[in-house]
């Protein structure tokens, strides 16, 4: 079988096992073809990160449901449970470590030796510093150090070559700049360096809102809107004086970005205090987002375009809370969940998104017509079904459930 034909099969094999959410086999399909040392279509970048994204989100997912579980078996005094939970991260911690391992190996022995192009350098240098980071997350001591040390070196490899490479709009550099951000906040517990990296990206995008292009639009926006409220939640944490002393960490990261741990015991998922000093004794200001111009908010694009986007969304989130969160009665795994979980908050992200955007368009009550079906509600009526369904899918939230969105406060690429 030629290069070519092996290369397509497994492409194809990688979009089936998508299809079918066997993520493991996807994996292995895009690993074959990057071991085939060509330079990967933008679609083969995806697929390989989607696989691996799934693959090891599960696995984190697991571990931080164990982390909780443990503490709350430590307050309790049951050291007998804490000690098969200890056993049992470590299990999932094994895991965890082979999945890095392996996408790392591919990304330095294939993908960046044969990556074309800017973007791709940037994709793979940002990936490199994300599989560092799940490493830091749980780690310790000088393995932790160590990790933490390679996930900076590629994250700053990625940012230098988004520097010169990227306009400030595109979403790999702004999701890059969102992770980066994240790391610090998270991992080196760096919360001044984090909202510099964040608001400076955010700006230099908001500046520059006249390269915004028409294929990226909604991904770059989006991301945006996540640095933002990054932005709002770490300055809103720190203390007006600077940060000088008894500065609260904030919960746990929504997506990736889990706490820095210190020990082999599992990280608290509450609020933890930590000691940070400011150099010069700046103050530190509440970020205080700018309004966007009627331009960025309309994204060139026509109403009915933004309609359709919340239909989608509304579509989404009936499915979930139809579907998958009669959590009661549902046998579903606590890994799946979580992972739904993160999706569905992602989702209330852009449904914030949404509503401001159709808050900007005109309110024109006339009803359209979609692919020769049944009238799509009006604006006015979708935007206020939005709202009820995102009230109702909190309250469907099995209380124990709760404490997985306190991990997942935080927002980032994965």
């Amino acid at each position: 079988m030629s290069n070519e034909k092996e290369r397509e099969t497994h492409v194809y094999l990688a979009k089936l096992a998508e299809q079918a959410e066997r993520y493991e086999e996807m994996v292995e399909s895009m690993k074959n073809v990057a071991k085939l040392n060509v330079e990967l279509t933008v679609e083969e970048r995806n697929l390989l990160s989607v696989g691996y994204k799934n693959v090891i989100g599960a696995r984190r997912a697991s571990w931080r449901i164990m982390s909780s579980i443990e503490q709350k078996e430590e307050s309790k005094g049951n050291e007998s449970n804490v000690t098969l939970i200890k056993g049992y991260c470590r299990k999932v911690e094994d895991e965890l470590a082979k999945i890095c391992s392996d996408i790392l190996e591919i990304i330095d022995k294939h993908l960046i030796p044969s990556s074309g192009s800017g973007e791709a350098t940037v994709f793979y240098y940002k990936m490199k510093g994300d599989y560092y980071r799940y490493l830091a997350e749980f780690k310790t001591d000088q393995e932790r150090k160590d990790a933490a040390e390679q996930s900076l070196k590629g994250y700053e490899a990625a940012a230098a070559a988004a520097n010169t490479e990227l306009p400030s709009t595109h979403p790999i550099r702004l999701g890059l700049a969102l992770n980066f951000s994240v790391f610090y906040y998270e991992i080196m517990n760096s919360p001044e360096r984090a909202c510099h990296l964040a608001k400076q990206a955010f700006d230099e995008a908001i500046a520059d809102l006249d390269s915004l292009s028409e294929e990226s639009y909604k991904d770059s926006t989006l991301i945006m809107q996540l640095l933002r409220d990054n932005l709002t939640l770490w300055t809103s944490d720190l203390p007006e004086d600077g940060g000088d002393e008894n500065h609260p960490k904030a919960e746990e990261s929504k997506s990736a970005e889990p706490e820095q741990e210190t020990g082999h015991s599992p990280k608290k998922l509450t609020k933890q205090a930590h000691h940070k000093k400011k150099g010069n004794g700046a103050k530190i200001t509440a970020f205080a987002p700018p309004k966007l111009p009627i331009s960025f908010l309309a994204f060139h694009r026509t109403q009915q375009e933004v309609r359709i986007m919340a239909c989608t969304t509304f579509l989404f989130f009936s499915s979930i809370l139809n579907d998958k969160w009669n959590l009661r009665r549902s046998g579903t795994e606590k890994a799946k969940i979580c992972g739904i979980l993160h999706q569905s908050e992602t989702m209330l992200q852009t449904l914030a998104a949404t509503s401001q955007l159709m808050s900007k368009c005109s309110t024109d009550s006339t009803p359209f017509l979609h692919s020769g079906q049944e009238p799509v509600p009006t604006t006015t009526f979708l935007l206020a079904k939005l709202s009820k369904v995102a009230i109702l899918f909190k309250r469907a939230l099995h209380p124990k459930m709760l404490i997985l969105i306190g991990t997942m406060r935080h927002h980032s690429i994965t």
